[in-house]
């Protein structure tokens, strides 16, 4: 395939027309708020209850493709792959899958590393496509509603809320919900709320320094699918 189709396809499947990101950097003694909120009319006691995602240790001094792997074991392989691909299909016109094989297979074209390295370990583990994995991590490029609020008490204490409402995949990321210790010299230099196997940072923490997450914006809606039969 020539170059300039694979770039425009890439765009069309991939990039955002739909959504502007904006990420909120906040400093200070920030407090990273990820549990349920209260809607309107629910009080505490009629606020559904949920378990606290599971938090791993994420040691950033393994090479790339090993940062996962201790983490995956703790979830059924296929099940995970499962999830993933479900969540692709909804996303994803059957006519980008074989782009997704042929990114997947010059990935370091379109990712840098350490990202890169991770996908293709991740993508090694559940034994899957890298275009498969990658295509599961520009997700939130085609599609996101996350939004966050920031807010100061009368102790002058920032609080940084956010939510996490993807609506077409609530079930995959209940399941795939996970809190990372990013780690090195076994020392937490940040935290992130995230989810199994999508790498880097969407919603993260250095204590006692800053908070940062990043939402979205609807500004004008493209139709992927036309770009793509383009």
């Amino acid at each position: 395939m020539e170059a300039w189709k694979t770039k425009i396809l890439f765009l069309a499947v991939f990039t955002s027309t739909q959504t502007c990101i904006h990420s909120y950097i906040i400093k200070s003694s920030s407090l990273l708020i990820t549990s349920p909120p209260l809607l309107p009319n629910m009080t505490k006691s009629s606020r559904p209850s949920y378990d606290a995602p599971p938090r791993y240790n994420f040691d950033l001094d393994l090479p790339d493709e090993q940062r996962w792997v201790s983490i995956l074991r703790h979830y059924d392989k296929d099940n995970l792959k499962q999830m993933i691909r479900d969540a692709l299909s909804i996303i994803l016109p059957k006519q980008a899958f074989p782009l997704v094989d042929l990114i997947g297979s010059q990935l370091n074209k379109y990712m840098p590393d350490p990202y890169a390295g991770e996908i293709r370990g991740i993508a090694n583990w559940l034994d899957i496509s890298v275009g498969e994995i990658f295509a599961m991590n520009l997700i939130y490029e085609a599609t996101a509603f996350c939004t966050s609020i920031i807010a100061v008490n009368h102790n002058n204490m920032v609080w940084h809320g956010r939510n996490l409402d993807y609506s077409h995949f609530s079930d995959i990321l209940r399941n795939t919900t996970v809190v990372l210790n990013f780690q090195r010299n076994n020392h937490t230099v940040f935290t992130s709320t995230s989810f199994v196997a999508n790498v880097g940072i969407h919603t993260g923490m250095k204590p006692n320094v800053f908070t940062v997450s990043i939402n979205e914006r609807s500004t004008v809606i493209i139709c992927p699918t036309c770009l793509l039969n383009f």
